[in-house]
């Protein structure tokens, strides 16, 4: 290479060291949203065969008086023999619900009403 284009190369990495690690095209994202904090990982109880005690089962069930009402049913069973208590969200959001699952019991719950809302999706997580 000549000398010239030496300089050119290094110049330009120079120039790209000071964006700070943004590329074009790309968004700037703060590094603490980028990398999972170990302590937000998924928590789950735990059977001893290593089965989660708890599972789902969601379902929308239209109003008996107006069919474009939405009451949107969230159910939790549980296979411990511990009480779990369970966040249960609608996905990314704060509209949440907080559900007390007795052990070697199921709980039945409604997350929320909407019209015209026949889909939805949830998220839950187990307090410890």
């Amino acid at each position: 290479m000549r000398p010239t284009n030496i300089r050119a190369v290094l110049l330009g990495l120079i120039f790209l060291s000071s964006l700070g690690g943004v590329t074009f095209g790309q968004n700037a994202v703060p590094s603490g949203d980028i990398f999972a904090n170990p302590n937000d990982l998924k928590r789950r109880h735990t059977a001893p065969s290593g089965k989660a005690c708890l599972t789902f089962e969601a379902n929308a069930k239209a109003q008996a008086i107006n069919k474009d009402i939405y009451e949107h049913w969230i159910g939790v069973a549980n296979s411990c023999g511990q009480h779990i208590k369970v966040k249960v969200c609608y996905y990314r959001t704060q509209d949440c619900i907080v559900m007390d699952v007795p052990p070697y019991a199921r709980q039945d719950s409604v997350l929320g009403i909407y019209p015209a809302l026949k889909y939805f999706r949830y998220e839950a997580k187990e307090q410890f």
